[in-house]
């Protein structure tokens, strides 16, 4: 069998032939090494300190205080997973002034103390791994957080070229772009879970695999209990700080006497603003996101989904998509011509399709992972056993449960291992594609465009 020049370079010793290994069996994926997205939320919740329970399984390494970094509103703590060989960071999001002065600075893509914070605590995490278990006892460290401490997780998911999974977090493109350099965006492998959009979530443009939760029902709060949630929240982070009404403020200060038009507008538009206030408290909460990812009896389930196309990117974006949506709410069955030009205006700044948990686009993984997909789908099982990849036998069963479209566009995992998701699949991939064998026999292969090129023809 003739076999290209670059398969030719990149073989080791020709293998014995053996039979392509099945694909995964149902009990072969739930003892797979891969952290559940569950396990991420839960410890994104536990690193506020609330009392949460660690997830199962895990423990905690190492925390911020016990290195003297829990300084400026920041927290970290490393959970760690002897048995997967597995450690995550959660990054801690805003509860104090000094968070939210972060928050001010990130959204004005200047860089804060936190994040020279985040990347000491990181070093010192991998330092007590080496002296714990050897450099040769490799272990993979990924990143989670929530909010602000979904921007750290992500930038330093980015700067380490690792893992991570974000929560509601108000997007940071703009800040890797600006204050990363050489690192880009997309170098992140990283999966941010959005609630539908709300004033937090769509501040910036986001990073990485944009997932829209599914909405859960808005409960009205009554104006009084608005108030009070709107002072306690400020009262938590600026202590110091009373927060005025609004049409008060500005009636009594300016507009009631010299711009009566415009202060009868604000007067309208104030109870709009803090139910908005109040629905994003509801929707952005940690606490209220972490249970979405169980079952009706408390057992992990990946949630029902949506892969986002576009999303709104900045506050001005957000409140038309939000007024728009309202507006929608009055069109009549008889004004089908109304109907579309709303319809026409959201599409513009928000689209989402169905994610089915088993198909994802080739481009949502990471360059290493998609390497390896390309070469496994692009060679009959013959060539594949000549070549000598370093794949262990779960690799192997792993990559035979997938499927590449003709077109090397789409990667799906077949309905075999109905429990087997393309979630999984994706930080499967990249914990595999760590290994240093592996990693040099990609390395001597040609360049990731030149496979997939190829398989097109």
């Amino acid at each position: 069998m003739f076999l290209p020049w670059w398969l030719r370079q990149a073989a080791a010793p020709t293998l014995a032939a053996q039979p392509e290994p099945e694909e995964l069996t149902e009990e072969e994926v739930g003892k797979l090494p891969i952290v559940p997205h569950y396990d991420y939320a839960a410890m994104s919740e536990h690193v506020y300190g609330d009392g949460t329970p660690v997830p199962k399984g895990w423990r905690i390494l190492l925390d911020c205080s016990e290195v003297n970094l829990n300084r400026e509103g920041y927290w970290g703590t490393a959970y760690i997973h002897t048995e997967m060989k597995h450690v995550v960071i959660a990054e801690r999001g805003t509860i104090d002034a000094a968070g939210l002065r972060a928050g001010i600075w990130v959204y004005f893509d200047e860089p804060t103390i936190q994040f020279a914070l985040a990347e000491q605590f990181s070093k010192i995490v991998r330092l007590k791994l080496s002296l714990r278990f050897g450099s040769d006892d490799h272990f993979t460290v990924s990143y989670t957080g929530h909010s602000l401490g979904g921007v750290l997780a992500t930038c330093r998911a980015v700067a380490e070229q690792t893992f991570g999974v974000a929560f509601e977090t108000p997007g940071c493109k703009g800040f890797v772009e600006k204050v990363m350099h050489p690192f880009r965006f997309d170098d992140a492998d990283v999966i941010v879970y959005l609630r539908p959009p709300n004033t937090i979530n769509s501040l910036k443009p986001q990073v990485g695999l944009v997932v829209q939760l599914p909405p859960k029902e808005y409960t009205p709060v009554a104006s009084a209990e608005i108030e009070e949630n709107v002072q306690r929240k400020i009262a938590q982070m600026l202590p110091s700080f009373s927060f005025p009404n609004v049409s008060e403020f500005m009636g009594k200060k300016i507009l009631e006497r010299s711009v009566p038009e415009l202060y009868d507008y604000i007067a309208r538009l104030e109870p709009v603003i803090r139910e908005l206030f109040d629905r994003t408290q509801q929707e952005h909460s940690i606490h209220n996101v972490r249970p979405l990812f169980e079952d009706t009896e408390g057992n992990y389930s990946e949630p029902e989904c949506e892969i986002v196309d576009r999303w709104p990117s900045h506050l001005m974006q957000f409140f038309e998509y939000h007024s728009t949506r309202k507006s929608l709410e009055d069109v009549k069955p008889s004004e089908p011509h109304l109907r579309a030009a709303y319809d026409s205006l959201i599409d513009k700044i928000y689209s989402t399709k169905k994610y089915d948990g088993k198909t994802l686009p080739v481009t949502w993984l990471d360059t290493s992972s998609r390497h390896l997909i390309a070469w496994w789908h692009g060679l009959p099982a013959q060539a594949r056993l000549a070549a000598g990849a370093p794949l262990t036998q779960l690799d192997r069963k792993v990559l035979g449960s997938t499927t590449l479209d003709s077109n090397g566009a789409f990667v799906t995992v077949k309905n075999k291992a109905s429990r087997f998701t393309a979630f999984q699949l994706k930080q499967y991939l990249f914990i595999a594609t760590q290994r240093v064998a592996l990693r040099d026999f990609l390395s001597r292969l040609p360049p990731l465009q030149a496979i997939e090129s190829q398989a097109k023809l």
